[in-house]
């Protein structure tokens, strides 16, 4: 069945709608409205909402063949308006569905449950889930149906699609910002990491990967699914899996051998499968290549296995295909037939089809995924390092680190606005001797005695909770325990859920009042 442009378009935008109207009424949505929030399948195979749509003289720039999806792409532009607070914040909504376009290509569901299925059946039961690309939530759901207990997270970088996961998993933790933002208390955190995750040379900005002694780690920063597969190694703890679905780029490239050779020194080879081009086709409208890889986050490895050299190396084929060592044994890709063409970048490549639609993609990669398992995954170490992961995290007791691994506690923004131990807290300590109660205002030798029954000196001293509603735009780089203006003063966003955010003030001296109103300006110029 052919990819149906204005369904899909069309089926976006009633999500979107719905999703708004969902933040205006706060409440749940109903089962039919879970259903149709759903339909929504991301923006990746539709590139027409790039084409101008302000006005209808717009209509003459567009090409021929996507001229009667110009309606739907106006109606589209009136919905995100029409819902935004402001300009700033309807182009904010706007350039990041254009951004998501290179990279929203959802999966079909029916492989992310042979995934999560065949891996619970193997005993990879994870207690705490991540997936760093949520899109629709296809991964969560999938891993929460062999689990209902499984704590899963989310990570989603596309606003309006962050908005929807948020109302199809209220409870569950689906969180709007990008994986690089992630805080480092969740390094050896997961269990499971599993993805389909964004691809190409789209370069991520993170400091500490940059800065990094590491190649791998800063070659990785330079395209974004060699970013991913480092990343999720980090956060993940020892003997736990990663899952991803990335393109054939990571294995191919040349360019990538930095990457899996740090990956094989790393992660124990789990599994890693070709997927058929075609998997893509009825759910995103495109024809990619694509790899399915399975790893086990291992400290204890000594060596590397001959089929961990062959993931390693690639090699450049007499027709000018570029191949994964690993795959030159062809048994390893699920198709039916392949041929020689041109990928979507118009470089030679080996296209390989399955005629058996999902189903039989889905069952024949059940079959060999179950085959790897049974010869490569350590379940041991999954169990055993979950359980002393739990331990960790549920005894409330310090425990005692190598030298090696103790990290010192890195400068923070209380670094730099002079904070000392008390001021970081904000916590006021109890004197024994307490000063008179002023009510707020500075006495001094010629002041009056204060009228505490007056209903003029009550509106004085009246002040904004310092735990409150926060007034302002939440521009896309704000996140929990960004600093903020609100109302001429200055605190953090303790909480962040969509458009709304909850400030907490910070009691300052002048001095680092105005070192912080320096560093928001310098910030938000930096990000606009």
């Amino acid at each position: 069945m052919s990819f149906n442009k204005e369904k899909h378009l069309s089926a976006n935008i009633e999500a979107i709608k719905l999703c708004f109207q969902l933040e205006k009424e706060k409440r749940s949505p109903t089962q039919d409205e879970t259903k149709a929030l759903k339909q929504y399948s991301g923006f990746g195979a539709l590139k027409c909402i790039l084409n101008p749509a302000e006005t209808l003289s717009d209509i003459a720039h567009w090409p021929n063949s996507e001229v009667e999806l110009f309606p739907l792409v106006t109606e589209l532009h009136d919905t995100l308006r029409k819902n935004s607070k402001s300009e700033q914040q309807y182009k904010q909504y706007l350039g990041s569905l254009k951004n998501s376009i290179l990279t929203a290509f959802y999966t079909p569901p029916e492989l992310v449950q042979v995934l999560a299925e065949t891996l619970n059946e193997k005993g990879v039961s994870p207690t705490k889930f991540l997936d760093p690309s949520a899109g629709m939530g296809e991964f969560v759901a999938a891993f929460k149906n062999q689990n209902e207990t499984v704590q899963t997270t989310g990570i989603e970088k596309d606003l309006l699609t962050g908005k929807l996961l948020s109302h199809l998993y209220p409870n569950d933790k689906m969180r709007t910002m990008g994986f690089e933002e992630i805080e480092s208390r969740y390094n050896n955190h997961f269990d499971v990491v599993s993805s389909n995750i964004p691809f190409g040379d789209v370069a991520v900005f993170d400091p500490e990967f940059q800065s990094s002694s590491l190649i791998a780690k800063k070659y990785s920063t330079q395209s974004i699914h060699n970013y991913f597969f480092i990343k999720a190694v980090d956060v993940l703890r020892d003997g736990g899996i990663l899952a991803f679905i990335s393109s054939q780029g990571l294995m191919n490239s040349t360019n990538n051998q930095p990457v899996r050779n740090w990956l094989m020194g790393e992660c124990s080879l789990v599994s890693a499968i070709r997927l058929p081009n075609n998997l893509f086709s009825e759910y995103a409208g495109t024809e990619v290549g694509s790899d399915l890889i399975v790893l086990q986050k291992n400290p204890y490895k000594t060596s590397i296995s001959s089929q961990e050299e062959d993931f390693i190396h690639s090699r450049k084929q007499k027709d000018g295909i570029m191949v994964s060592d690993y795959f030159q044994d062809t048994a390893r890709i699920v198709q039916t037939k392949a041929y020689l063409d041109t990928d979507p970048y118009g470089k030679p490549a080996r296209i390989s089809i399955h005629d058996g639609g999902i189903e039989g993609i889905a069952a024949d990669l059940k079959k060999m995924l179950q085959s790897d398992l049974d010869k490569n995954l350590n379940p041991t170490l999954f169990r055993n390092n979950k359980s002393v992961n739990e331990s960790i995290h549920t005894s409330g007791k310090a425990v005692k680190q190598d030298s090696e691994n103790i990290q010192h506690p890195p400068l923070s923004l209380y670094d730099l606005f002079d904070f000392n131990p008390q001021e970081r807290t904000q916590h006021n300590p109890i004197r024994k001797r307490q000063s008179p109660k002023t009510n707020g205002k500075q006495l001094n030798l010629f002041s009056q005695p204060v009228n505490t029954n007056s209903k003029e000196t009550k509106r004085e001293i009246a002040q904004l909770p310092e735990l409150r509603k926060f007034k302002g735009v939440i521009d896309t780089h704000y996140k929990v325990g960004s600093l903020v203006r609100d109302n001429g003063e200055i605190g953090f966003l303790k909480e962040v859920d969509g458009d709304d955010a909850t400030f907490k003030l910070l009691k300052l001296n002048p001095l680092q009042k105005s070192k912080a109103q320096l560093y928001i300006n310098v910030r938000d110029s930096y990000h606009k």
